[in-house]
């Protein structure tokens, strides 16, 4: 029998998760947990399946967890099936923890009752080989038939590749089916080829491209031909006749027809994901030639994403190669309005035998089991008695965060917490900061007001705080926290990207007005800065105290309306958002802005 058991481990080789999880920043790879539990269901769904068991604790609690897997596709191909995970079966599991979910995880390994481990991409069926004639009766090269990329391990003693991966090996202990030739190099995860640069056109569109809530794949639709071709592994179609080449995607159901003999691409073209393309033979090379795209993202990132519009022009030349049985293709993609250079790449192929299906995408990420903080921060709040500024130390301390609450009349603070702890402090001392923030992990500055002695913007109670906490967490150095500043919403956000909502020419003379300008001078100030994790919140255009709901939308500073062309968030929402940023950080060194 298995003993229940719960751990928290820092190990070096829980970054190979980061090869698909890693830009959402769902899981937090820098750690491990080790589980014990019995299985209580289990979710086998694309593009990801989820085990759920009850975890005994050594207090005698059942805590319910889950842990996320590969797409249901993926697991069938490497010869896994839901009867692994039978209710009532003792599992131990490796993963690494969710950010935001206490008792959710990313799988690494699994261990049964009997002593069987296998690790995420573990293979535990031979791989049959699959005859086919390697030519049509038109003498071209037979590209048609089911096709995946071959599929890969997290770590052992042979671990080499992207990101700690490995291609399975002979083993009589697992039965791991030894891989066809390619390995590691024949799957690309993505990144940006050297040479290719971000246009004026490119950054706006970037800008406005939100890595959470904008990403496709997150969202249960493709994102591009190019990484969609080997993404989870999935099987690939190829239908070929005399007159076109279909090629239909196994992740996210994205389909394409290559026109072969069509010597220009028509006129109108409707944009697309697909986009529209033409193929030509030289020799046995396919050359397709794709334009037609729909304005999407190439490669995701934290910072700034690679985005295409849609005078993106792609091609691509697929190679069959008889003896490996593989199929390799190149690719090159141009787009003079969002980037210079070539968008470069290649990816192998090889046939399945394992048929192809479509993915019936049921995204379960967003099926929290609960949203405590699996580790509480330290969070100094200058403002703790405003009227946000309460609200996010309400919002952290609900989180399970210890928070401390700085003001310059610490007695307006008049909540009470076991986790609260009340300072004194002005934010516009950079020594003062220093002491107070030291020890913490975040520090957030909701203050505002003019300053009664000066009409220049330049000494407003923003502008002067913003450069006391970059001088003060500057003096800290490695040990400083990252900071958070609470703007105001019309004069910090903008209409479209580079266009500020609120023209300076209209902003009102006297204290309001430079507390407006002092504002927008503070983000300026900040987008200086490089050296010092610093993060700017545009409140939406209305803002007051309401009801914590938990549902609104974050962008990167454009400003965000509902269906009535309204733009608001209560305080409380707000609160949320910002909390929701320490814990899963997606705007260091940015601006973003909260709104239903």
């Amino acid at each position: 029998m298995i003993r229940p058991l719960i751990m928290i481990l820092v190990t070096g080789w829980a970054g190979a998760t980061s090869a698909h999880h890693g830009i959402t920043g769902q899981f937090d790879t820098t750690q491990t947990v080790e589980l014990t539990g019995v299985v209580t269901d289990m979710r086998f769904v694309n593009p990801h399946s989820y085990v759920y068991f009850d975890v005994e604790t050594d207090a005698g609690d059942v805590l319910p967890w889950r842990c996320e897997m590969r797409a249901a596709t993926a697991l069938r191909r490497s010869g896994w099936t839901p009867e692994l995970f039978i209710p009532g079966t003792e599992i131990a599991i490796v993963g690494s923890p969710d950010r935001r979910d206490a008792q959710t995880c990313y799988l690494i390994t699994v261990t049964f009752d009997n002593g069987t481990t296998l690790e995420r991409y573990e293979q535990r069926r031979e791989i049959d080989d699959v005859e086919r004639a390697p030519r049509l009766a038109n003498g071209r090269p037979n590209l048609g038939g089911d096709w995946a990329a071959p599929q890969l391990l997290l770590f052992g003693e042979s671990a080499r590749g992207l990101q700690g991966l490995r291609t399975p090996t002979s083993s009589v202990v697992t039965g791991i089916a030894p891989p066809r030739e390619g390995g590691a190099d024949a799957v690309q995860f993505g990144g940006v080829p050297e040479g290719v640069e971000l246009t004026p056109a490119g950054i706006r569109a970037a800008e406005g491209f939100d890595v959470q809530r904008d990403n496709p794949r997150q969202n249960c639709l493709p994102t591009n031909i190019f990484l969609n071709w080997t993404a989870d592994f999935h099987v690939n179609r190829i239908i070929q006749d005399d007159d076109s080449i279909i090629l239909r995607y196994g992740f996210m159901d994205l389909d394409r027809t290559i026109y072969l003999g069509m010597a220009e691409h028509p006129q109108n073209i409707t944009p697309s994901r697909a986009g529209h393309s033409i193929g030509s033979w030289e020799n046995d090379v396919l050359v397709v030639d794709t334009i037609g795209f729909a304005p999407g993202v190439l490669v995701t990132r934290r910072d700034l994403s690679l985005m295409h519009s849609d005078q993106m022009h792609t091609v691509e030349r697929f190679s069959y190669d008889v003896e490996k049985q593989s199929l390799l293709r190149t690719y090159v993609a141009e787009d003079p309005l969002y980037f210079t250079g070539q968008f470069t790449g290649q990816d192998t192929l090889y046939l399945s035998d394992v048929p192809f299906d479509t993915i019936a995408c049921t995204d379960l990420k967003d099926d929290a089991i609960q949203t405590i903080a699996a580790e509480p921060a330290r969070i100094a709040v200058y403002g703790a008695s405003g009227r946000v500024g309460s609200r996010i130390v309400a919002e952290a301390l609900s989180r399970g965060h210890y928070v401390t609450g700085i003001g310059r009349r610490p007695e307006s603070i008049t909540l009470t917490h076991e986790r609260l702890s009340i300072a004194t402090g002005d934010v516009r001392d950079s020594v003062d900061v220093a002491r107070l923030v030291a020890g913490h992990d975040a520090v957030i500055s909701a203050v505002g007001g003019a300053n009664p002695d000066s009409d220049d913007p330049l000494d407003s109670v923003p502008r002067q705080a913003a450069e006391a906490l970059v001088t003060a967490l500057r003096s800290l150095g490695d040990e400083a926290p990252r900071m958070m500043v609470v703007g105001g919403g019309s004069t910090t956000l903008d209409e479209s990207p580079g266009v500020p909502f609120v023209d300076p020419d209209d902003i009102p003379e006297g204290p309001r007005g430079t507390q407006m300008i002092g504002h927008r001078l503070a983000l300026e100030f900040l987008r200086t800065i490089e050296d010092v994790r610093w993060t700017f919140v545009a409140p939406a255009l209305q803002m007051r105290p309401g009801e914590r709901t938990g549902t609104f939308r974050v962008g990167p500073g454009i400003v965000i309306r509902d269906t009535e062309d309204r733009s608001v968030i209560s305080m409380e929402d707000l609160a949320v958002a910002m909390i929701d940023e320490i814990e899963d950080p997606q705007y260091i060194r940015a601006r973003f802005t909260a709104a239903y």
